[in-house]
């Protein structure tokens, strides 16, 4: 699966962060907007070769996948590759995420959602497909949850920099950021099509794997990797 796919509307498939490419066709010249196959962690883009396509409940429990398939009316197993559970890593940080060091979680506001419209299904006793929960075709936000991180900075590249001095200001528009643990000012990712269904069933996954570190009052993210 290629990084980026450009879709008939002129946007790629992974990522929300897009930028313009002029395109000349016989006298005429318009430009379109592409999405930027980037690393949803370090926002990294320079190196496609650096960068891995992961699926994210690929590595989650294969009956518990199949049954919640059945459950969310996917038709198949929620393992299977889709776009929905599919994120673009540097290849270190797929690594990292693979051995559950690391996880992503919707954010408090969504997880809210999610849980009041099951409860309503609970009550009426009715059950209402992953696509009606969450329609997949929005963006959702998601946080950084570390689980053996250590000491590690993250660098962030920011959002518009631009590798080319001709379109930056070294003053005004510095490369990156960094990010210390705990990580509590880490800006929030998204990314075009991830859905929070199977974030949640991969976070499932790897908090089970923690779960021998995760004792009150330890501060999140200053674990040591195993």
């Amino acid at each position: 699966m290629p990084c980026a796919r450009v879709d008939s509307d002129g946007l790629a498939s992974i990522h929300n962060i897009q930028i313009p490419i002029s395109k000349s066709e016989g006298t005429s010249s318009h430009r379109i907007m592409v999405e930027r196959c980037a690393c949803l962690i370090t926002n990294e883009h320079f190196i496609r070769e650096a960068l891995v396509t992961c699926y994210i409940t690929g590595d989650c429990d294969s009956q518990e996948s199949q049954e919640l398939g059945n459950s969310w009316n996917l038709g198949s197993s929620a393992q299977q590759k889709r776009a929905e559970n599919t994120i673009i890593l540097r290849r270190d940080w797929n690594a990292t995420f693979v051995k559950r060091y690391w996880t992503i979680v919707p954010i408090k506001d969504i997880l809210t959602n999610i849980i009041l419209q099951l409860l309503k299904c609970t009550e009426g006793g009715f059950n209402l497909a992953w696509d009606v929960i969450c329609a997949p075709k929005q963006t959702y936000f998601y946080q950084l949850v570390p689980f053996k991180l250590g000491d590690l900075p993250i660098v962030r590249i920011n959002e518009f920099y631009s590798p080319q001095p001709s379109r930056r200001n070294y003053h005004d528009q510095p490369a990156g950021s960094f990010y210390y643990p705990p990580y509590s000012d880490f800006p929030k990712l998204t990314s075009s099509k991830l859905h929070p269904y199977f974030v949640i069933l991969a976070a499932l996954a790897a908090f089970r794997a923690n779960e021998g570190i995760l004792t009150p009052g330890q501060p999140r993210g200053n674990s040591s990797p195993g």
